[in-house]
């Protein structure tokens, strides 16, 4: 997950009832919300944004962030070759 907004925690519940996907880390700009979500939710903590992006088990960003910033993290993580959706 790209972003660490109110609205995180909403995705994050709705993929973990999906069975075939998996909730693997997040990256906000914000690290201590980072952590935050990270440990709730026992998953990685990235610093940068390109550790997302160059991590190989990631085949999917869910982006949400504040809303201004979503095309922008949309075209870098498509260019990265990851799927994206917000």
């Amino acid at each position: 997950m790209i972003g660490a907004s109110d609205i995180v925690h909403t995705h994050a519940q709705a993929l973990l009832e999906i069975k075939e996907a998996e909730l693997l880390g997040v990256f906000n700009s914000d690290f201590g919300r980072t952590k935050n979500f990270a440990e709730r939710y026992n998953i990685k903590a990235y610093q940068k944004l390109e550790d997302v992006l160059t991590d190989s088990e990631v085949g999917v960003v869910d982006i949400v962030g504040l809303p201004g910033a979503h095309a922008d993290y949309g075209m870098v993580a498509a260019r990265a070759g990851k799927l994206c959706y917000c």
